[in-house]
C-alpha cells in the first residue's frame, strides 16, 4: 500500500507556485462510478485533489442500512465506506491514487470513529471535519459524546500516519459550518479551536476552513484574521 500524503502533495504545489488546488467534491454509491469520477478529475490539467463524499446513511451510522441499499440497487446520495469496506476501496483507490493526486474523504459524521479506521486501512490518508463543525449541522448527537468520540478518532489518525511514516491530514470544517448563518468571527473561532483540538492529539498537518459568505470586505478580512491565528 503507498504511502500517500496530501501534506507532501501540498507542500509541492505551494513550493512550486502552483496554487490554488481545486478540489470537486463528489460522491457516488456505485464503485465504478466513483472511480471514473475520480479518474476525471485525476485528468484536469491543473492542481487538483479527488473527493470521497460519503453517504448520509454512512455518516449516521446506520451501516446495515447502506449496505442493504447497496444489494437492493438503491442509489445513494455518497460513497459509503463502511459498507463497502477497506479492501474494496482499496482496489478502487489502485493505480489511481498517488503521489500527485492524492484523495480525502470528506464524511459529515458526528461519530467518525469507523470511518476513521476503514479510510485508514484503505490507505486514505486525508480526512475532514471535527468536534463541532461535524456535530452541531449534521445530526442529533451530543455535543460531549462528538467531542469524545472524535478525540479518540484524531489520536488514532495521527497514530496511523506515524505508524506509515506520513504525516496524516485533517481539513477542519469549521469555517463551514452552517455557512451565512454565522457570523464570520465565530467560523473563525471554531476553525482555531477545532485546529488546537487537532494538535493536541498529535496532527500536525491540517487546514482551516472558511465559507464564502455575501460580503466580499468581509470575507477577505476574516480569512486574513484566520491566517493571523492559524499562525
Amino acid at each position: 500500500m503507498p504511502n500517500i500524503s496530501m501534506h507532501d502533495y501540498m507542500e509541492r504545489m505551494r513550493s512550486s507556485g502552483q496554487l490554488p488546488v481545486v478540489q470537486p467534491r463528489m460522491g457516488f454509491g456505485d464503485v465504478a462510478t466513483m472511480r471514473d469520477g475520480l479518474q476525471k478529475v485525476k485528468q484536469l490539467p491543473v492542481s487538483r485533489i479527488g473527493t470521497i463524499t460519503l453517504d448520509a446513511k454512512t455518516r449516521q451510522r446506520q451501516f446495515l442500512e447502506a449496505k442493504l441499499a447497496l444489494e437492493a440497487g438503491v442509489q445513494l446520495n455518497g460513497f459509503p465506506i463502511v459498507s463497502h469496506g477497506p479492501e474494496v476501496t482499496r482496489v478502487m483507490l489502485d493505480n489511481l491514487q498517488d503521489e500527485n493526486f492524492p484523495v480525502q474523504v470528506r464524511h459529515g459524521s458526528p461519530i467518525p470513529n469507523e470511518v476513521f479506521a476503514v479510510a485508514d486501512a484503505s490507505g486514505i490518508t486525508a480526512i475532514e471535519g471535527g468536534p463541532i463543525s461535524y456535530c452541531l449541522p449534521y445530526g442529533r448527537v451530543p455535543l460531549v459524546d462528538c467531542i469524545r468520540a472524535w478525540s479518540d478518532a484524531v489520536s488514532f489518525w495521527a497514530e496511523a500516519g506515524g505508524a506509515r511514516g506520513i504525516e496524516p491530514h485533517i481539513e477542519g470544517f469549521g469555517g463551514c459550518m452552517m455557512g451565512q448563518l454565522n457570523p464570520p468571527d465565530l467560523l473563525a473561532a471554531i476553525s482555531i479551536l477545532e485546529g488546537r483540538f487537532f494538535a493536541e492529539r498529535g496532527i500536525r498537518s491540517m487546514s482551516l476552513s472558511y465559507s464564502q459568505g455575501t460580503n466580499r470586505v468581509q470575507d477577505v478580512g476574516a480569512i486574513l484574521a484566520l491566517r493571523r491565528l492559524a499562525q
